[in-house]
């Protein structure tokens, strides 16, 4: 198994096993038959609902504790300071864990700063060995790293050859922050393994399409393994928004490149709407989120 070093000086494998859409009670034998197969890093969260069967799953494994990478998640109904605080108590009971080896806050909404806190103090208090967060932009990443005590070591966001992240990759090497992909497979979707210039690469080196899939992100991960702590102040932090501001580049050797939760090009949220009276108190400056929650 190979290993990437967070800023913390935490090794996490760079290989993992998700349990997402796994109910409870299967959870336990998938888990076991992960280990047995030699993965060492599992990654479940408050919203899939199966921390008891992986926690299961760890204590029937026979393998030390220490060999482990267990990952959860905070949910966002959980973002509230002690609402925060009481749940990461509550996800290590329904584990039967000591500790977390990661803890992330599974979407950027609502109160992120008041359940970073809880984050923070979690860490300091040895109840988990590294925090992050999952599913944060580079403009949220950043506002994050600009004003938290401790800032976060990994973020955990959508990453295959058809949704590359190269521009969030680049801000979060400079940031100091660990890119970890989610659906590396496109959970299937997209023709992900019938795609034809996947399977050239495969036959040419003789591997199959999710080999050649996975090798893809190890190379994104090593080429900066042993990231250093960096906090974006002042004339730093203008830059990466710039940076982020520039979007992605028009060109791309990928086919049907697409999100898996943004399957078409983005659309404007609102509007025009025709000039009227007023009548009332203004609310024009209302607007309203129009994001989609995902429990990925």
């Amino acid at each position: 198994m190979e290993y990437t070093t967070l800023s913390n000086g935490v090794e996490m494998p760079m290989l993992g096993y998700g349990v997402f859409q796994i109910g409870n009670a299967e959870t336990e034998e998938c888990v076991s038959e992960a280990i047995k197969a030699g993965y060492r890093l599992i990654d479940t969260a408050q919203s899939y609902g199966n921390e008891e069967g992986v926690g299961a799953a760890v204590a029937k494994s026979g393998v030390p504790r220490e060999e482990l990478f267990v990952v959860s998640k905070v949910w966002v109904s959980n973002y509230r300071y002690e609402d925060a605080k009481r749940s990461i108590d509550e996800s290590l009971e329904r584990l039967g864990l000591e500790y977390l080896d990661l803890m992330l806050l599974h979407q950027c909404y609502y109160d992120v700063y008041g359940a970073w806190r809880a984050l923070e103090e979690a860490y300091a208090e040895g109840k988990v060995r590294a925090i992050g967060v999952s599913n944060f932009d580079s403009k949220q990443l950043m506002d994050l790293c600009a004003f938290a005590e401790v800032s976060p070591m990994l973020n955990q966001v959508e990453t295959h050859v058809f949704w590359q992240e190269k521009p969030e990759h680049a801000v979060m090497q400079r940031l100091g922050v660990q890119h970890m992909a989610w659906g590396p497979f496109a959970e299937g979707a997209n023709g992900f393994f019938t795609n034809p210039l996947l399977a050239k690469i495969g036959e040419k080196y003789g591997k199959g399409v999710g080999q050649v899939a996975l090798r893809f992100h190890g190379r994104g991960r090593r080429r900066d393994p042993q990231v250093q702590q960096a906090r974006p102040h002042g004339r730093e932090l203008r830059r990466l928004r710039l940076r982020a501001d520039r979007g992605r580049p028009r060109a791309d050797p990928w086919p049907r490149r697409r999100s898996l939760h943004h399957p078409g090009p983005p659309q404007p949220r609102h509007r025009a709407v025709p000039a009227r009276p007023h009548q009332g108190p203004d609310r024009r400056g209302e607007v309203t989120n129009c994001c989609q929650l995902s429990a990925s």
